[in-house]
């Protein structure tokens, strides 16, 4: 396959074009890539945002759940207190009255303080509060009618000693009830208060609840927080109304803690319109980044364009210039050659018309020289019925020399037109009009053959190869043989064999091996372009011990 060869205009195409097609390509690259990296940038801003929401909303809710806690138990203290104070009023009331007037107290702080008391005495005797006692039974040894057991819970109260504070769970009904025991100052009785009975699960639930409606939804923190009752399926606050609803599922991607002992969530929701607003400023943050970005690859690209236009301009006039003075050259170069060429052709013509000017000579010499012999023999032998002999001798001469001027008019008479012409009569005529001695003798054997051309020079070239062949013979004998057939020419002489390089260069212009007197190096070299650029065809020579032959290769009709 054949290597492109790129014109000077597709050079200059290359260069004027290819720059800003490339910027404009590359301009779409960074454009793209660009916007790619920002909004990686922006994905990646907004997702650590969300993470960060999602971490502070989980500190929150624990903050939020270990407040309430302590608020369970601030409020556990706060009734265990009120047992304190009431246990302190009944001794101070038994130091007083003794055990008679307890009683009209007893009714009236348990009804005013929402408590129970229990009292019995160091033999473990009880006064006042059995049933409660039996359910402190119930809770520790999980029955209340055996009498034992009831005394042993009453050994394991006072065991407590004085001023000691219980809480009494009950781990299967999730229950929770408090108690506070002391002696009387004479040591006879153990004065206890219990809180009623009070369910843990309501405590802490209803504790939550207190805590989302005693504390107002602030919209800037962008969170609140809500409950789930997972026994009873239904919710508090979680869209924000503080109310109860039934059947409302918590989705999987809320925050919230599982209280499992409580069968409660606890959870926390962001404010969507806070994350929205966070989300949006991002965006229009990275909107801003991605037009300022823009705007600096456009400059960058206007200004790298401006200045490729320029460049592209500059190469442009330059080519313009250097291909008008290559189009100057090159006519110049063309008409020199053709010049050249002209006068090559022209030369050789010269050449050949010398050698034919020689063959005239030589062809006219022995025929005058018969004619002034029948001439003088006329004249000295005139008789009687001789003359017309004579006379037609001398004629046939006479056409022997006018046909010989004619075949040498006719080979220098160049071609005005190409046609078709048989290769063996064109020659046969330049074998007529070379010279040649008795010692070469040319074997010319041949078929028709008919070719598309200029026939004198196809001739002229023949004759020149022709002439090649008599001075490589030279004064020995040798035979010059000529062969036609369909496919090519064969000229072969019995000349000395000439050496490789020789044969490389004898087509060459001026190169001859003959003295400056008898060649002028243009005669083959002539030969060759008759051959390969007049008529297409292809010439070449070749060496061996029995002489030189040439191979011609010409496209027949």
């Amino acid at each position: 396959m054949s290597k492109k060869i790129y014109k000077l205009s597709d050079i200059e195409k290359i260069l004027t074009y290819s720059p800003p097609i490339f910027l404009i390509l590359l301009m779409v690259i960074s454009i793209f890539i660009s916007y790619t990296i920002i909004d990686h940038k922006q994905d990646s801003k907004i997702e650590f945002m969300m993470q960060k929401e999602k971490f502070l909303n989980q500190n929150h809710l624990d903050a939020y759940i270990e407040d309430t806690h302590q608020k369970i138990k601030f409020s556990l203290n706060k009734a265990q207190q009120n047992l304190q104070k009431s246990v302190h009023l009944l001794k101070g009331v038994y130091s007083t009255t003794r055990y008679k007037g307890l009683s009209s107290y007893i009714k009236e702080i348990e009804e005013k303080e929402n408590i129970l008391f229990v009292i019995f005495d160091k033999e473990l005797n009880i006064y006042h509060g059995k049933n409660i006692a039996r359910n402190i039974q119930k809770l520790i040894f999980n029955q209340k009618k055996d009498k034992k057991y009831l005394e042993l819970t009453l050994l394991y109260i006072s065991s407590q000693g004085k001023d000691s504070s219980l809480s009494w769970r009950d781990e299967i009904d999730k229950t929770i009830q408090l108690s506070y025991f002391d002696k009387t100052s004479d040591g006879e009785l153990y004065i206890g208060a219990f809180s009623l009975v009070d369910s843990l699960r309501n405590l802490t639930l209803d504790q939550y609840v207190r805590s989302i409606v005693n504390t107002p939804t602030q919209p800037k923190k962008g969170y609140y927080f809500w409950i789930y009752d997972y026994a009873r399926k239904n919710s508090f606050n979680i869209d924000n109304r503080e109310n109860w609803e039934l059947n409302v599922a918590v989705h999987p991607d809320n925050i919230y803690r599982k209280l499992s002992k409580y069968q409660l969530y606890i959870g926390i929701t962001p404010n969507p319109k806070v994350l929205t607003n966070k989300v949006k400023k991002i965006k229009n943050e990275f909107e801003t980044e991605r037009r300022f970005t823009l705007f600096i690859i456009f400059l960058i690209f206007t200004f790298l364009l401006t200045s490729t236009t320029i460049f592209s301009s500059f190469i442009k006039n330059q080519f313009s210039t250097y291909n008008n003075q290559l189009e100057t050259i090159v006519e110049e170069e063309i008409t020199k050659n053709e010049q050249k060429q002209k006068l090559l052709i022209q030369q050789n013509r010269l050449a050949a018309m010398g050698e034919m000017i020689g063959a005239i000579a030589h062809q006219w010499r022995q025929p005058l020289n018969n004619i002034s012999l029948i001439i003088h023999f006329i004249r000295d032998n005139i008789k009687e019925n001789t003359f017309d002999s004579f006379f037609v001798r001398a004629k046939e001469q006479i056409t022997y020399m006018s046909q010989t001027i004619d075949d040498f008019r006719d080979f220098h008479k160049p071609s005005k037109s190409s046609e078709p012409f048989d290769i063996k009569d064109a020659i046969k005529s330049a074998i007529s009009i070379l010279h040649v001695k008795d010692n070469i003798t040319i074997n010319f054997k041949a078929i028709s053959l008919y070719m598309d051309g200029y026939k004198n020079e196809f001739q002229q070239a023949i004759l020149n190869i022709l002439s090649n062949a008599k001075d490589a013979i030279g004064e020995d004998n040798g035979v010059i043989s000529i062969e036609v057939t369909e496919k090519q020419i064969t000229i072969h002489n019995t000349g000395e064999k000439i050496q490789k390089e020789v044969i490389e260069k004898m087509f060459e212009p001026y190169f001859t091996t003959k003295s400056a007197k008898k060649g002028t190096g243009i005669g083959l070299y002539m030969t060759k372009l008759i051959i390969e650029d007049s008529m297409g065809g292809e010439i070449s020579a070749s060496s061996d011990d029995d002489g030189i032959t040439f191979t011609i290769k010409l496209v027949t009709i």
